[in-house]
Formats: C-alpha cells, structure tokens, sequence
C-alpha cells in the first residue's frame, strides 16, 4: 500500500516538472514569436 501511494506521488511529481518544463518552453517560443 505504501509503496504504491510513493510510486504515485513519484509519478505526479515527475508529470508537473514535465509540464513545468514543456511551459517554459513554449513561453520562450511565445517570447521569440512576439
């Protein structure tokens, strides 16, 4: 039981920073297209 709940806040954790990563990239993109 433990391990999953780990497993599935280690998995949420690593989604955000993707999201994170994806939302400054397309902020820079936003910034050279304007």
């Amino acid at each position: 039981m433990v391990r999953d709940l780990v497993d599935v806040s280690v998995r949420l954790v690593k989604a955000q920073k993707k999201s994170l990563v994806q939302d400054e990239a397309t902020a820079k993109a936003n910034e050279k297209t304007c």
